[in-house]
């Protein structure tokens, strides 16, 4: 018998009425904000699209000279390529578990409503499979059947590609490349003898075509930030990754920008005066001294095959022009896990949360980066109609959602109350087995003593 819900969705409040010089002024500003950004964007998407494709050596890494090499490419290049599997068929099979798990349970975390849930082209047999990993996903019955249950934006974070519901950061087949021996080996090379090297816990990727950000030029460490001089919260010994799945998968970065982090904090600081956030965008409008956007390459990656790159590189990401769905995982290291900054911004420490993220099945409070996970992006505070239409797909019978409010973060109506959702823990969710290396990269291994790994 299904239960009846905690809450139905609430009704979009209405905003308080605005003057009509008041309502013009914000209409001007809105028209300049859009126009500025749409430049940015156009100019963005024409240097990044326009980019050629460069083939991505990719390391293996199965004896201590092919290790040596794959990090002297780290070192020189701030990114590098790595192919750790045994044999193809090894690979093979890795890619078609990692993507029905990806589409799957990405899908599955959404609680559509019955009708459009139903819609959902879920891979059951290996001709979905195949459908859905093929090169024309995008006209094919399948992926027009998705558009018409689902809408345009058929997940949260839709355009990144990347879900945070809890499942997203918890895959099981994740945690098989999290924790292999020579992927961590590699880890410990790249960050030095002395540092401990734990797994980052990050997302799953489904990007479906025609979906994705316009242009983000970005580095994963915001270089004006406090942390840099402050070495208590310094983050600078995180090696990021991407493990793609799919057919088509491609990375954008500009090799060798990770040694020119203090020219790049001389230089560009007075030309981004208002600078926030963890990260540092690059705007294509303004100048560039380096040549950043110049000296980026678009490079490809095969399927099974794990990118890394320094936190201190700048890379991007653009739109799936293709008409394939591009899947991975974000795989990578870092160094520390009780970071003073991540216990200020979390309001709880570093260990407890990723310990808390594995045991109930939750998304962390912090992305390795210490920027805030969001369910729903962040935008939808400030637009309250884009959460409005997410939440008429929703199904209020789900166990898994509970319908709340919160304020409107800047403009003309900050503090009103709009519609959010939050993703309640699953009271019956039983973690995965982790092996004591395993335990060890999640908690560090002074501090597995502390956490109960009995219950999986």
């Amino acid at each position: 018998m299904p239960h009846a819900p905690k809450h139905q969705p609430p009704k979009l409040p209405k905003l308080p009425k605005k003057t009509a010089e008041e309502t013009a002024i914000a209409a001007a500003e809105k028209k300049i904000a859009e126009a500025e950004k749409k430049e940015a964007e156009k100019l963005g998407s024409k240097l990044l699209r326009e980019m050629p494709l460069t083939p991505l050596h990719s390391y293996k890494i199965a004896s201590d000279e092919e290790m040596s090499a794959a990090f002297t490419e780290y070192q020189t290049s701030g990114l590098v390529a790595i192919d750790f599997f045994e044999s193809a068929a090894q690979k093979e099979d890795y890619c078609e578990r990692a993507s029905t798990s990806i589409w799957n349970e990405t899908f599955g975390a959404c609680q559509f409503k019955p009708e459009i849930n139903s819609a959902v082209p879920y891979i059951k047999t290996a001709e979905d499979l195949a459908a859905i990993r093929g090169p024309g996903f995008a006209e094919s019955a399948r992926g027009k059947s998705l558009r018409e249950a689902a809408g345009d934006s058929p997940t949260p974070h839709a355009n990144f590609g990347a879900t945070c519901f809890g499942v997203s950061f918890n895959l099981k087949v994740a945690h098989e490349i999290r924790s292999n021996h020579r992927l961590a080996e590699f880890a410990q090379m790249a960050m030095g003898p002395n540092s401990n090297v734990h797994y980052t816990i990050d997302r799953a990727i489904n990007k479906l075509p025609n979906k994705g950000g316009k242009e983000f030029m970005h580095v994963d460490e915001q270089p004006f930030h406090e942390s840099w001089t402050d070495e208590t919260k310094r983050l600078v010994k995180v090696m990021h990754g991407k493990m793609v799945v799919s057919e088509g998968g491609t990375f954008i970065a500009c090799p060798g920008s990770h040694l020119e982090s203090g020219e790049i904090t001389r230089l560009y600081k007075p030309l981004y005066p208002k600078a926030s956030g963890m990260k540092f965008q690059l705007d294509p409008t303004r100048e560039d001294p380096l040549n950043i956007y110049g000296r980026t390459r678009k490079f490809i990656i095969e399927p099974g095959t794990i990118v890394f790159w320094n936190s201190l590189t700048f890379h991007g990401v653009t739109e799936n022009t293709s008409k394939r769905v591009q899947q991975g995982l974000y795989i990578g290291f870092q160094s520390k896990i009780n970071r003073e900054l991540y216990s200020e911004r979390a309001e709880v420490e570093e260990v407890t949360d990723r310990y808390n993220t594995w045991r109930k099945g939750v998304a962390p409070k912090l992305f390795p980066s210490c920027d805030k996970v969001h369910l729903v992006p962040f935008k939808f505070t400030n637009f309250p109609h884009l959460m409005a239409s997410y939440l008429k797909k929703v199904d209020p019978l789900s166990p898994k959602f509970d319908f709340t409010y919160r304020a409107i973060a800047s403009g003309s109506n900050k503090g009103v109350m709009t519609p959010n959702l939050k993703e309640i823990p699953d009271a019956d969710y039983i973690p995965f087995p982790l092996s004591q290396r395993a335990r060890e990269m999640l908690v560090g291994a002074e501090n597995v003593h502390r956490f109960d790994f009995s219950l999986a």
